[in-house]
């Protein structure tokens, strides 16, 4: 009689021998589970793709430039063109955050017990957890920013949308269309 061993369809290459190390034996469940919380991720933020976000690799922190406005206006035959004042800058040093995370814990025998796949469920779950903590995470610093003074000097700090009829940006008339 001869035993022989249970291959199982979670194996990267179609077979298995005693020998393959961890990462070899489970490589297709962590790139299913991550592309189910990355999906699940994006499909339940809000504020991703409206604000400029930028990876750090390396380093703890990334500096940006900004700078004043300049003035336009049409010309006038005969009026000599001049420079306008010199444009004003200066920079902003943003501080990385800590490492985000969602976790849950799932005893492989429940699952194989179970009538249900956990994984989906638990990845959807750990996605909308990220998703939801990154949306608090950004409107609180576009709240902090709309009431910060300006870093390039003489120049208007903070923001405000006023919606309504009237105002000089209409921001009712932008979200009917």
């Amino acid at each position: 009689m001869t035993f022989s061993a249970f291959q199982g369809n979670n194996v990267a290459n179609g077979s298995r021998t005693p020998s393959q190390d961890y990462d070899t034996r489970y490589a297709t469940s962590l790139k299913l589970f991550s592309g189910e919380v990355f999906n699940a991720f994006n499909d339940a933020t809000i504020f991703k793709g409206l604000v400029r976000n930028y990876s750090l690799r390396g380093g703890k922190s990334k500096q940006f430039l900004l700078t004043g406005k300049l003035s336009s206006g049409y010309h006038t035959p005969g009026t000599p063109i001049g420079p306008d004042a010199g444009l004003k800058s200066n920079e902003k040093t943003i501080i990385m955050d800590d490492l985000l995370y969602s976790s849950q814990f799932i005893y492989d025998l429940d699952e194989m017990l179970s009538q249900w796949s956990a994984r989906s469920e638990i990845s959807k779950q750990i996605g909308e957890s990220l998703a939801l903590h990154y949306d608090q995470r950004i409107a609180r610093v576009l709240a902090k920013g709309a009431t910060e003074s300006s870093v390039v000097t003489d120049e208007p700090g903070g923001f405000q949308v006023n919606i309504g009829t009237g105002n000089s940006n209409d921001a009712q008339a932008i979200v009917d269309g």
